[in-house]
C-alpha cells in the first residue's frame, strides 16, 4: 500500500471536493423546490416522494412537469438551461462522490480511476480528460479564499429572477 506522501490527493484536492459535493447538493434541493412548488405541494412530502431519486430522476422529473405546466415559455426555456448547465457538472460530482483518483499527467493534477461503462469492455479503466482538468490545482500565488470562489463557480448560478 501507497503511503500518504506517494497518494496523489491533497489536502487542497479535498478541499475542491468537500466545495463541489454540497454546492451540487444544493443544486438538487433547488430541484426538490422546484418539483414541489408544480406540484403545488411542500418541500417536505415533495423530498420523501423523491428520495429515492439521484440527480438525472430529479432533473427528468422536474423537466416533465415543466412540459405539463403553464409556465411561460421564456421561464421554462431558463429552467432547462439551468439544468443543462448543471448536467454538464455531473459527472465529476459523481466521479468525486464514487471514484478512486490517480495522479494525472500535469504536476498537481489527478483524475478518477474507474471502469468505462455501457459496453466499453471489462478491465478497461479510464477518466474523462475534461474531469481530470476540473481537478487541478490553483497556481500558488492565488489565495485559497479566491480558489474556493472559482470552486463554487463550478456550479451554474441560481438566478429565481430568471424564472
Amino acid at each position: 500500500m501507497a503511503d500518504a506522501e506517494s497518494y496523489p490527493v491533497t489536502d487542497e484536492h479535498c478541499l475542491a471536493f468537500s466545495a463541489i459535493v454540497p454546492h451540487f447538493a444544493r443544486h438538487e434541493r433547488l430541484m426538490e423546490i422546484a418539483i414541489a412548488s408544480l406540484l403545488r405541494s411542500t418541500v417536505g412530502p415533495t423530498s420523501i416522494a423523491v428520495a429515492g431519486l439521484g440527480f438525472t430522476g430529479k432533473r427528468d422529473a422536474l423537466k416533465s412537469l415543466i412540459k405539463l405546466s403553464t409556465l411561460p415559455d421564456e421561464t421554462a426555456t431558463n429552467i432547462y438551461s439551468f439544468l443543462d448547465k448543471l448536467q454538464t457538472r455531473a459527472a465529476l460530482r459523481n466521479a468525486i462522490a464514487h471514484n478512486v483518483w490517480r495522479g494525472g499527467k500535469r504536476k498537481g493534477s489527478i483524475k478518477p480511476l474507474g471502469a468505462l461503462p455501457r459496453g466499453a469492455g471489462l478491465g478497461k479503466f479510464g477518466a474523462s480528460a475534461k474531469t481530470s482538468r476540473l481537478i487541478q490545482l490553483p497556481n500558488s500565488s492565488r489565495s485559497r479564499a479566491s480558489w474556493r470562489s472559482s470552486i463554487i463557480l463550478f456550479l451554474p448560478t441560481f438566478n429565481p429572477s430568471g424564472w
